[in-house]
């Protein structure tokens, strides 16, 4: 049986955990007449065909926590599901068939709508085919995806090349929430934190992503989360 977390984890004399007090004291307050844009735009990279309610949790988060406006990228056979529940949403629809094609048109997509966005959030529900892996490899700048052609053709990418930075999306300058699936993809990746910008990445892992990305039994980690969070944070990783 898995180890249960029953009591508060050891913390240091510096260390603080996230209650509702301080959450409520960094929530910005609108002023009168603001406009939607400036409070903050959010895209939101989760979902697919088997995980339909995570990226509708998470987008119902973020618009009731006040995000301006929430855009979600997502499979298009499941944003009818998830339209009846958070119609305030701006959907961008993923196309589905080839993992290369999904993962282009998924990158171009989000490329044309993020230079208005203040902050990304990868991974709910994306699960861990070809098509999740692709597109992680394609946020990531790892394939060499190039944009759309005259004739809506696409290149392929590669999760085994370096890339091109200049189409990084996720670890570059603007700040992104990596979750759950997103999580799984960054644990097979070698080094992946030396190819992102300092700061740039909020990793949000339950004991066993924690477990697959430093590589320790989830035990240990149980034990003692404070530690082994800031030992990761450290080592850049591992």
């Amino acid at each position: 049986m898995a180890a249960v977390i029953d009591t508060l984890p050891k913390m240091g004399k510096n260390d603080s955990l996230i209650a509702e007090a301080a959450v409520r004291g960094w929530l910005p307050t609108r002023t009168f007449g603001a406009h939607k844009w400036e409070v903050g735009g959010l895209m939101i990279v989760a979902g697919s065909p088997n995980y339909v309610g995570a990226p509708l949790l998470c987008a119902t988060a973020a618009a009731r926590s006040g995000a301006g406006v929430v855009m979600l990228a997502t499979p298009r056979s499941i944003i009818g599901p998830i339209a009846t529940r958070l119609p305030e949403a701006i959907f961008l629809p993923l196309p589905e068939g080839d993992p290369q094609v999904f993962a282009s048109k998924g990158q171009e997509l989000i490329f044309e709508r993020f230079e208005k966005t203040r902050a990304l959030v990868i991974g709910p529900g994306l699960g861990q085919d070809q098509h999740a892996s692709a597109l992680m490899a394609a946020l990531f700048g790892k394939g060499r995806i190039s944009r759309s052609s005259a004739i809506g053709f696409y290149n392929q990418a590669n999760d085994s090349s370096d890339g091109d930075a200049s189409s990084q999306i996720a670890g570059g300058e603007k700040q992104a929430v990596v979750d759950a699936d997103g999580l799984n993809w960054l644990s097979s990746q070698d080094e992946w934190w030396t190819k992102c910008a300092p700061n740039s990445l909020v990793l949000t892992p339950h004991a066993g992503e924690m477990s697959r990305l430093v590589g320790a039994p989830a035990e240990e980690i149980i034990a003692d989360p404070v530690g082994v969070a800031k030992d990761a944070a450290a080592n850049g990783g591992k």
